[in-house]
């Protein structure tokens, strides 16, 4: 029988893999089709995770749950407004950088059980800084003063995301987490409008009214406790 150090090494192994895998395929996907048809197909991402939930973890999922992550999808196709290009053979790669981030969602949950968040945050991101460094080696360029600011404030942004990813998974059913990923759109369009002055058109307030509709559903939707 395996150890369960060798159990939890193969964990982290799977993270890794399942994470420069999608993020991979999901580069690959917005380089062979238009970025919003990308983002709608790879963003079922939560689906797939809560799919995988119900598989590998034994999660209990009541319909309330899945109603809520079906609106949430149908608030990222009415922001981004995919169109024809969705049916082409890179859809078929964004699906599978959804089934990809999907699976990456539910072994974070299994180590969060185990392992210290520290400890899985500085893994995964050593093996990605490792494999991301050996990749872009051929067309490596030496940041200047000015971008280093930058540089700083998105890792640690990065760093502190990751974090509270990380503790969430601990506390909560991956079928619960996964479903507000689609909130990250809501502050895409929040930090455009700060940060860059951009409007946010009708399409933009209804995706988002329905996303943050399909949170307070998942965030009611609790399975009952047994008697």
């Amino acid at each position: 029988m395996l150890s369960s150090e060798h159990k939890c090494r193969s964990k982290h192994g799977l993270r890794i893999v399942f994470g420069a895998a999608g993020v991979t395929a999901s580069f690959a996907a917005v380089g062979m089709m238009p970025l919003a048809d990308a983002i709608a197909i790879a963003w079922t991402s939560p689906i797939f995770a809560m799919i995988f939930a119900i598989l590998f973890l034994r999660e209990s999922i009541v319909p309330l749950r899945w109603v809520g992550a079906a609106l949430g999808l149908v608030g990222v196709v009415v922001m981004n407004q995919p169109g024809a290009g969705v049916l082409q053979a890179g859809a078929l790669v964004a699906l599978l950088s959804a089934v990809l981030v999907g699976a990456e969602v539910v072994t974070i949950r299994l180590l969060a059980q185990s392992d210290d968040p520290l400890t899985i945050l500085a893994i995964n991101n050593l093996a990605g800084a490792v494999i991301s460094g050996c990749a872009a080696i051929p067309v490596f360029q030496v940041p200047d003063i000015a971008q280093l600011p930058y540089l700083v404030g998105v890792g640690s942004i990065m760093v502190c995301g990751q974090l509270l990813f990380i503790r969430a998974a601990a506390m909560g059913e991956a079928s619960f987490i996964a479903p507000f990923y689609y909130s990250t759109l809501i502050y895409a369009a929040l930090f455009g409008l700060l940060f860059f002055g951009e409007i946010p058109g009708l399409n933009l307030l209804a995706g988002g009214a329905l996303i943050v509709a399909s949170g307070l559903v998942i965030a009611f939707a609790r399975p009952r406790a047994a008697a």
